[in-house]
């Protein structure tokens, strides 16, 4: 078995780094008056956002929060869904890409949430971060609540996932 410079094998130095490339975890943040939510510095730091990158804001399509995406990565988004040649998936790039605003990220870490995408995902207050691989997702706390509940997984082999 190949192994890394550290002793591992490098199976395991391979999957710590792709895992170390990705967005995970849930941030406990709160919307400001002015629309803005912080977006965490792992978060930030991992997609190399500093003070005036633009980020892409768009809504779910099936889920009420909002996406934020780098530039690049939407883009390949998009053309992921422009190349399925199917009509649900352009259905899908014309909610993505008509819901998506450009916004900065201020000086603070934040990034101001359009009031459009704000209404659609029931964003005030106390809200969930969330990073989903190479996206952001935003929820109010209440709907991830009623849409993650335990009971919603019943009948799931989740053994298999685990």
């Amino acid at each position: 078995m190949p192994v890394g410079n550290s002793g591992e094998p490098a199976q395991f130095v391979e999957a710590r780094t792709r895992l170390h490339d990705r967005l995970t975890g849930q941030h406990d943040h709160a919307l400001d008056e002015k629309g803005r939510i912080s977006v965490p510095a792992s978060f930030r730091a991992k997609l190399g956002l500093v003070e005036g990158s633009e980020v892409v804001i768009t809504r779910h399509l099936s889920d009420r929060c909002v996406l934020v995406y780098r530039p690049d990565a939407f883009e390949q988004t998009l053309e992921r869904a422009e190349s399925a040649d199917d009509e649900k998936a352009l259905m899908a790039l014309r909610v993505l890409s008509g819901a998506a605003r450009t916004q900065r990220i201020d000086k603070l870490g934040r990034v101001t949430i359009p009031t459009t995408l704000r209404a659609f995902a029931l964003l005030e207050g106390d809200c969930y971060v969330i990073g989903q691989d190479q996206h952001i997702e935003v929820w109010n706390q209440a709907e991830w609540e009623t849409a993650h509940d335990a009971s919603r997984f019943q009948g799931l082999n989740i053994h298999r996932l685990l």
